[in-house]
């Protein structure tokens, strides 16, 4: 006897969506407890190497252009501290601001003006509100 359903296309395409669906949202999940660092240059000119310093672990950025970004994974190490950048330019630039832990779906957004004044904006991943609504940043 033949199953008549397993031949209907229509089946399959629904079939097809469902585990699309599926696989999309056990991918967010994974990707919710990631924390990432970006960092735009709106100074209006090119800005040399950044290093950036965040829970125990640093990166040096390519030279930005103007209103050029870098974006930067943490990796799931290291203890909670605020986040550090550096600039080679004479005299020495550094700020330090903006707590962040090395997981648990932080995004900080850190925008660079003119004055070399650092604009910082912070949130969370959707599933991180979702699961832990009452998370905040603590210092």
């Amino acid at each position: 006897m033949k199953t008549y359903w397993l031949s209907k296309k229509r089946f399959w395409i629904l079939v097809g969506g469902a585990l699309s669906v599926l696989i999309a949202f056990f991918i967010s999940l994974r990707q919710a407890n990631v924390s990432w660092i970006v960092v735009y240059n709106m100074t209006g000119e090119p800005l040399p190497p950044l290093r950036i310093e965040a829970c125990g672990q640093s990166r040096l950025t390519p030279p930005l252009p103007n209103e050029g970004s870098y974006r930067w994974k943490l990796a799931p190490r290291g203890t909670p501290s605020e986040i550090a950048l550096e600039m080679a330019v004479d005299p020495p630039w550094r700020w330090r601001g903006s707590y962040i832990e090395p997981q648990g779906g932080y995004l900080v957004t850190l925008r660079i003006w003119p004055d070399r004044q650092v604009e910082e904006h912070f949130q969370f991943s959707f599933w991180q509100q979702v699961f832990h609504p009452n998370k905040t940043v603590s210092e």
